[in-house]
């Protein structure tokens, strides 16, 4: 299920100290899960604490979003995707921009009771003490999945010049993300 690790790099023949133990029901790595979303559990810090996401597991098996302070493995908080409207399978870790942390979810969202497809972006309050993501944008799909902004995000979010951009999977204007 794999692990938080840090390391020394002023003593490379020192050893990775274990911050975090996942658990199954924590969640495991995308790899295979999401197209294009490895290395899916890229960690991001905001202030002392350290956040990133897992695809699957969770009280759901939607997928996880995580935080913990380093050194303080009483600290990890674990957040599970419910599928509704803060999507499901978050996919490509997060990003920091104005306070907020960013991510994208590969299905869910308000149109994943219609369609299988849809996912969306989120985002987190790291000032707030409880865990939670908050739906930023639904991606909208059309009948027969192919949505003309595209469907499945996958790729990390970057931001330059005011703007976030990504990648979809799906969709888009010639059914080909």
């Amino acid at each position: 299920n794999g692990t938080i690790y840090s390391f020394d790099p002023t003593n490379p023949s020192g050893t990775l100290q274990v911050e975090h133990d996942f658990t199954s029901a924590e969640g495991s790595d995308c790899a295979g899960a999401v197209p294009g979303s490895f290395p899916a559990a890229r960690l991001v810090f905001s202030g002392a604490k350290m956040y990133g996401i897992r695809c699957t597991g969770g009280a759901n098996n939607f997928g996880t979003l995580f935080r913990m302070k380093p050194g303080m493995p009483s600290s990890f908080q674990l957040y599970s995707f419910t599928g509704g409207l803060d999507g499901r399978l978050p996919a490509a870790g997060l990003v920091a921009h104005g306070g907020l942390l960013y991510g994208v979810t590969w299905l869910g969202g308000q149109f994943s009771q219609q369609y299988s497809w849809g996912g969306g972006i989120y985002s987190v309050d790291p000032s707030s003490s409880t865990l939670v993501a908050t739906s930023v944008y639904q991606f909208p799909p059309s009948a027969g999945g192919a949505g003309t902004v595209g469907t499945q995000p996958s790729g990390p979010l970057v931001f330059k010049g005011g703007y976030f951009y990504g990648c979809t999977d799906y969709g888009g204007l010639h059914s080909a993300g």
